[in-house]
């Protein structure tokens, strides 16, 4: 899909998504729209389900939402990788820092077997 010209719809600038779809939208020719600024990616849906524009969204919450309600078409990315890095994070010398690691394993083989998509190799 051309993106080029495209009016683009993105969250405000509180979410850091916002900076990551206007740097898209600058690489693709896209035309970010200042006058609808989504507060919940809900509201990007809704408001492409609205034809008001189109919207870039996470692969997790596009696999798990845009499929399920059928409002709304999900095409993926091509020509450019976008990624995000989310950590677990617990205080040095905690009392249950095995626990913490348990659980960081579980999340990491959670991922990796339920939602292929988000795993960079």
């Amino acid at each position: 899909m051309e993106l080029k010209g495209l009016p683009v719809l993105s969250l405000s600038p509180d979410y850091h998504l916002h900076d990551q779809v206007h740097t898209l939208c600058n690489d693709f020719g896209a035309v970010v729209m200042r006058d609808y600024e989504g507060t919940s990616l809900d509201a990007l849906r809704q408001m492409v389900a609205m034809n008001i524009g189109v919207t870039f969204l996470p692969a997790l919450y596009a696999q798990s939402e845009v499929s399920k309600l059928g409002d709304v078409v999900a095409l993926p990315l091509t020509g450019r990788s976008i990624s995000r890095s989310i950590g677990l994070v617990w205080r040095k010398g905690a009392g249950r820092s095995s626990i913490y690691q348990e659980l960081a394993d579980f999340i990491r083989e959670t991922i990796k077997r339920d939602f292929k998509i988000l795993v960079l190799e």
